[in-house]
Order: structure tokens, then C-alpha cells, then sequence
């Protein structure tokens, strides 16, 4: 063969090696560029989906669905990362097998975008799906979700008989005349403004039975025929709350309690016997306004009349009421009540004593204010009678028929024992006075209870006014000075 040929054979050679080997080779490196550009825009994309998306704080940690989700989004991101660095390393492969890994690669990065995708479109639903249990308005009152609708008119009982307990019901504005319930357990009733309830002086209550935790709710309650000494509210079920309605004009009282009663934020007035009354433990009696009760002296004083009166309750508490104007004492706790706490009142112009804790147990009347109270009957802005363990601290007394007074008759027991003025403890109390008196007077029994008890006063601040004898203590009325000399009020201040 001559040189020539030879050359040119070796040439062609050449160019076969350069085309087998090279060219595949140079391709592949190009695809891996753009490979390698692509997943950098595919992380970034769902990098930039992870960032915008709203945290779900405790609902993803519960929502196993929204969790996965986040999961599942992320995990795709870790494989195209290993991917990319998997085919940029056997350079010196055969292209064969260099494309079918670019191949599986691509795969693998379409199933990322869906996986991004779907994650998407679960948050969407679920921001779609949320709102959706709202209140809806009627007038100018608001429905709570899921609460059935009650027109003036509507047979409210059967409604009630005919949904199970724990069912809402919303009274539409107007008068629901002649309505008597008995609920189920967990009913609520709710008005909206301008509803009114009545009973048109021929229904004997509004709401009644055994029913528990019941809800009463923004309504108007109003001429109920019920007897004397119950409510027109009156149920012998617990745990009811009764809030924000207007208890007015009822023929005996307004509001009877039960057990775990919560009393709040009503207006309890002008019915013609009592505003509340009744017996059960864990009773709170909170925020209410209650005034001109028995307005028309249409029964005694001296019996059952006024703004409260309370009987054999446990853990009572009387807290931040306005009590004013009625024909009776203010608030009233009378036979076996124990452990009660009357607190932050305030107790005004009503008939009867302010607040009177009578034939009872362990009480605390603390920082309350009560004026003008008991010139029509008994004594006392504050009285307690025949009752042990009662400590009155930090109330202004002022312009009462009386100050803080006690008095111990002959009154036999009760299931804690005898009931009489015991281990009183009247302290750091501001007294104003305009008639009577304060101390203790005993009408029954010996001057032990004077010395014997643990009957104590100390730390009060007194303005006496022109009464030369404002005190009594053993048997009598007593001077400043003689008052001292018992012991009492030793470290009180006079002016």
C-alpha cells in the first residue's frame, strides 16, 4: 500500500473513533447542563411553594392530610439533588448508558411537579372549606351557626320535643306569647334584640323542668303567672346559665336558683314578690341589677320580699351586683346557708337590711358598699343574726337605719350546729352613722356571748355624727370611750 493511502486510512479512523467516542460524549455533557438547570428551577419553584404557604400551627400538627402534605413536597427535592450529581459522575461512560439514566432522571422529576401540585391544591380546598360554618344576621341580631330559627307564633315546645338536646334556638325579635318550655339537657335559647317572652299574666312559667345545662339567654321574661316563692324561671336541673336577659313583672319571683346555677348580667325588676331566690350549691349570682321588687307591697317584708333570698345553699357567691330600691332586704340569706361569700355590691335604698345573713353558717362579706337601706324594716346597713364564723371586712356603711350589726336570739340548730353569733370578726370597716347602732345585742341568752364567742370588732374607721352613743355591747348603748374600754375597736379611728 502506498504512503498515501495509508495516511488517509489512518485519517478515516480517526474520524470513526472521534464520532463513536467524542461526539455522544460531548452531547451528554450538554444534556447534563441542561438537566442541571432545569432542577435548579424546579427547586427553587417549590422552595418558593413552601415559603408562601400559611402556617397551620396546631391543625397541621393534628390534620395528619395537611401534614403528609408539607412531607410529601419536601421529599422530592432531596432525590432531584442526588439525581444531578449521580449523572454528572461516570463521564467516562458509554453513551448508552449515559441516556438511559438521563432518561430515568426526567421520570423522576415530572413525578416531583405533581407531587408540588397536588400539595397546592389540598391547601386551597382546605382555605376554601373553613368559612363556611359561620353566623348568618337576621335584623340586628346575630344567629349562631347551626341554631334553629324561632318565629313569633312557632310552637316552641314541639320544636324542642322534636330536636335532640343540645340543640340551639334563636327567638326572633317580637312577642312569643304564652310559650312554657321544659328543655332537654344542653338546650339553648337565645333572643335576639326584641324578643320578648311573656305569659300574659295566664302562664304559669317560662321555663321549668329537670332538664341540665341549659343556656338562657338576651330575652325579655315578663308576666308570668307564678306562685309566690318560685320563678318564672324555676327548674329543678342543674348547671343552668341564665345571662344578659331582662326578668321584669312576674307575679312571684323573677329567677329561682338549682345547683351550679350562674346568674349573670341580668336585669331582674319590678316583679311583684322577689327578684331571685331558691337553694343549690356552687351558685354564682354575678353582675345582675336587681331592683324595685315587691314594688307593690304585696307581700310581707318580715316573710320572703325584696331583692333575694336565699336557703340552704353551699358556696354561694354574690358578686358585683347593683341592688337597689326594693321593698325588702337587698340581699338575703336566710337558713342554712354555708360558706357564703356576698363581694363588691352595691347595696342601696332598699326597705330591709342591705345585706342579712340570718340562721346560717361561715360567711364573708367583704368590700362592699351599701347605703340608705333599712328604715322601713329591721336593722342594720349590714346584719347578722344568729350565725357563726362571719367576717365583714372592708365595706363602707354609711347612711343606714344602722351600721354593721349583730344580733343573737334563740334559734335553736341546724345540721353544723347551734345557730349564734360566734367568732365575728368585723375589721377595717368605714361606718357612717345616721341611726342605731352597731355591736352586738342579745336578746336571748347572757352576757357570755359577749365574752365568751370571739365576738370581735377592730380597725374600724367611724364617723359618728351627734349620736353621743352609737355602740352596743353588754346590754346597752354605749359611748366611744366605753366601747374602747370592752376591748373593741382599739386600734379604729373616730371622727
Amino acid at each position: 500500500m502506498s504512503p498515501g493511502r495509508v495516511f488517509a486510512s489512518l485519517v478515516s479512523l480517526a474520524v470513526l473513533v472521534f464520532g463513536i467516542l467524542v461526539l455522544p460524549e460531548l452531547a451528554s455533557q450538554g444534556r447534563r447542563q441542561s438537566l442541571l438547570s432545569t432542577d435548579s428551577a424546579e427547586i427553587q419553584g417549590i422552595a418558593a411553594v413552601q415559603k408562601d404557604r400559611p402556617s397551620h400551627g396546631q391543625g397541621a400538627e393534628n390534620g395528619q392530610g395537611k401534614k403528609n402534605g408539607l412531607t410529601a413536597t419536601s421529599a422530592p427535592v432531596t432525590t432531584t439533588a442526588t439525581l444531578v450529581t449521580t449523572t454528572a459522575a461516570p463521564t467516562t461512560t458509554l453513551a448508552a448508558t449515559t441516556t438511559t439514566a438521563a432518561t430515568t432522571t426526567t421520570t423522576k422529576l415530572v413525578t416531583t411537579t405533581t407531587a408540588a401540585v397536588a400539595t397546592t391544591t389540598t391547601v386551597a380546598a382546605t382555605t376554601t372549606t373553613a368559612p363556611v360554618a359561620t353566623s348568618t344576621t337576621i335584623g340586628s341580631g346575630t344567629v349562631p351557626p347551626g341554631a334553629v330559627v324561632v318565629n313569633p307564633g312557632t310552637d316552641l315546645q314541639a320544636l324542642v320535643n322534636s330536636k335532640p338536646g343540645g340543640t340551639v334556638f334563636y327567638l326572633t325579635a317580637g312577642s312569643h306569647r304564652r310559650l312554657r318550655i321544659s328543655p332537654k339537657d344542653g338546650n339553648a335559647f337565645i333572643g335576639a334584640p326584641g324578643a320578648v317572652m311573656t305569659g300574659e299574666d295566664t302562664v304559669d312559667f317560662a321555663f321549668m323542668g329537670s332538664a341540665k345545662n341549659v343556656t338562657i339567654r338576651g330575652l325579655v321574661i315578663e308576666h308570668y303567672k307564678n306562685p309566690p316563692q318560685l320563678g318564672a324561671i324555676h327548674t329543678g336541673g342543674s348547671g343552668w346559665i341564665i345571662v344578659g336577659n331582662e326578668i321584669r313583672n312576674n307575679a312571684g319571683g323573677g329567677v329561682a336558683i338549682s345547683p351550679g346555677f350562674q346568674i349573670l348580667d341580668n336585669y331582674v325588676h319590678h316583679n311583684q314578690q322577689i327578684g331571685i331566690l331558691g337553694s343549690g350549691s356552687n351558685v354564682l349570682v354575678e353582675g345582675n341589677e336587681i331592683a324595685f321588687n315587691n314594688y307593690q307591697d304585696r307581700y310581707q317584708m318580715s316573710w320572703e320580699a325584696g331583692g333575694t333570698k336565699f336557703v340552704k345553699t353551699t358556696n354561694l357567691v354574690v358578686r358585683d351586683n347593683y341592688v337597689h330600691d326594693n321593698h325588702g332586704p337587698g340581699l338575703w340569706t336566710d337558713y342554712e346557708n354555708y360558706s357564703t361569700v356576698y363581694e363588691a355590691n352595691v347595696v342601696l335604698n332598699n326597705y330591709g337590711p342591705g345585706i342579712f345573713h340570718e340562721i346560717s353558717y361561715d360567711a364573708v362579706i367583704r368590700n362592699n358598699r351599701v347605703e340608705g337601706n333599712a328604715f322601713a324594716f329591721y336593722v342594720g346597713g349590714i346584719l347578722v343574726a344568729n350565725s357563726p364564723n362571719v367576717e365583714v371586712t372592708g365595706n363602707t356603711v354609711a347612711g343606714n337605719n344602722g351600721g354593721i350589726a349583730a344580733i343573737q336570739d334563740d334559734r335553736g340548730s341546724g345540721s353544723r350546729g347551734a345557730f349564734n353569733v360566734a367568732n365575728l370578726w368585723v375589721h377595717h370597716n368605714s361606718v357612717q352613722f345616721t341611726a342605731e347602732w352597731q355591736g352586738l345585742r342579745v336578746n336571748s341568752g347572757d352576757n357570755s356571748f359577749y365574752t365568751s364567742y370571739n365576738n370581735r370588732y377592730d380597725y374600724n374607721g367611724y364617723t359618728l355624727g351627734g349620736d353621743s352613743t352609737p355602740f352596743f355591747w353588754m346590754g346597752g348603748d354605749r359611748t366611744k370611750d366605753e366601747w374602747k374600754s370592752y376591748g373593741l375597736d382599739a386600734n379604729g379611728s373616730y371622727s
